[in-house]
């Protein structure tokens, strides 16, 4: 017979242990379930700073992929790759397909990494987001569409900006150049 304690106390060893072990390989020991179906491993991108972007198609901040697009052109070599992990917890401003989105995605001419739908908050969010927060603090927390993570080319997490933070501003810019210091 199982004993329910060891399976609670498992699943939260669990979850207290995904932190504990990405740190390891800090921001670069996670992995999301990709757009397109597979994994988006943060492994492939060790030594590149990330931008992780919560991002949906029908929030008033959505016009952000055009100045994201921008920074993954201007940056791309520097080496920055920029993550996008739509989520439908805020406003239910995500509720299409992977295929809508990567629709959507398509006319802004996105070309970084997409990951599948995804929550970013609560007891189901993704342990990067776990892990970010156990790095700088509440500020990591996406509060809506379009939170903006940093992480360093080391793989820590350097700081967060919140939505209102367009990518094409100067303060965007500065937090760009300083995950890739």
């Amino acid at each position: 017979m199982i004993d329910r304690r060891h399976l609670v106390l498992g699943g939260a060893s669990a979850l207290l242990a995904a932190p504990a072990f990405a740190q390891t390989g800090g921001a670069f020991g996670f992995s999301f379930s990709a757009l397109e179906g597979g994994q988006l491993a943060l492994s492939q991108y060790a030594g590149r700073a990330l931008i992780v972007v919560n991002t949906a198609s029908g929030c008033g901040f959505t016009g952000q992929y055009s100045g994201l697009r921008d920074i993954d052109v201007r940056f791309r070599s520097a080496p920055l790759t920029i993550i996008g992990v739509p989520c439908n917890q805020f406003g239910e401003q995500e509720p299409g397909s992977s295929e809508d989105i990567r629709q959507l995605c398509d006319g802004y001419r996105v070309e970084f990494p997409m990951a599948a739908k995804t929550d970013v908050i609560g007891p189901t969010r993704h342990p990067f987001y776990a892990w970010a927060e156990s790095q700088i603090g509440d500020t990591a927390i996406p509060r809506w569409n379009f939170h903006k993570i940093f992480v360093g080319r080391d793989g820590t997490a350097r700081e967060a900006l919140r939505s209102q933070v367009d990518p094409i501003s100067p303060e965007f810019v500065a937090a760009v150049e300083r995950a890739l210091a």
